[in-house]
């Protein structure tokens, strides 16, 4: 990854505290301005091992709170002579003050990059390799979203999947996680009809007893 970007990348968070420290709920807060960036979950397609790092900008003090997330997205394999590609995606919120609003990107959407936005497009930081695309503002693809959080899960799910998505989003929410995507428009399983922890835990057990006899 280090090779593919040639060093622009900047540090990683090295645990969720100095995450947690910069996110502020009463101010804007930048990752990409401090060149800090968050390593994900490696994935896996055939040969070719995918990583993607991710950039947080963001102001949830606004009345229309306000999440842009900037992906970088190196995908390779141990071949020899094969070389990475790179590719830059960014999931954002409406970009007006107001959801309602009628600006061409006044609605829940992603599109392709060719450099990571500071603090607009006029301030940027150039990644070396990325996928060539010069039409910065089109096409950009609205999302199933209403919220930053919704934001923040459809690029899970556009990473993992969606078993593998709602596994990392359990992780990291627990049984609060039905709540928060209920209006998003994935069909999922009734909480009612998926095992709670307890009774997870209790098949285990019933299961190591029969074992053991």
């Amino acid at each position: 990854m280090q090779n593919a970007l040639a060093g622009q990348e900047g540090i990683a968070f090295a645990n969720p505290g100095e995450l947690n420290d910069l996110i502020k709920s009463d101010a804007e807060f930048s990752t990409v301005k401090t060149r800090r960036y968050i390593r994900l979950e490696d994935t896996k397609e055939g040969q070719r091992t995918i990583c993607p790092i991710v950039y947080l900008d963001g102001d949830f003090s606004r009345k229309h709170p306000r999440l842009c997330l900037q992906l970088i997205i190196i995908t390779h394999t141990e071949l020899q002579d094969d070389q990475a590609e790179c590719l830059l995606l960014r999931f954002e919120t409406p970009e007006g003050s107001d959801p309602a609003g009628t600006g061409k990107h006044d609605y829940y959407h992603s599109q392709l990059c060719t450099d990571l936005r500071i603090d607009g497009p006029s301030n940027t930081v150039n990644v070396p390799g990325c996928v060539s695309w010069r039409a910065v503002s089109c096409p950009a693809w609205p999302i199933d979203a209403k919220t930053p959080l919704h934001v923040l899960a459809c690029v899970v799910f556009a990473l993992y999947g969606k078993a593998n998505g709602m596994r990392i989003l359990r992780g990291a929410y627990g049984d609060s996680l039905d709540k928060l995507i209920a209006d998003m428009h994935f069909s999922f399983p009734s909480p009612s009809v998926r095992p709670s922890r307890a009774r997870t835990r209790q098949a285990r057990k019933k299961r190591k007893s029969k074992n053991r006899k």
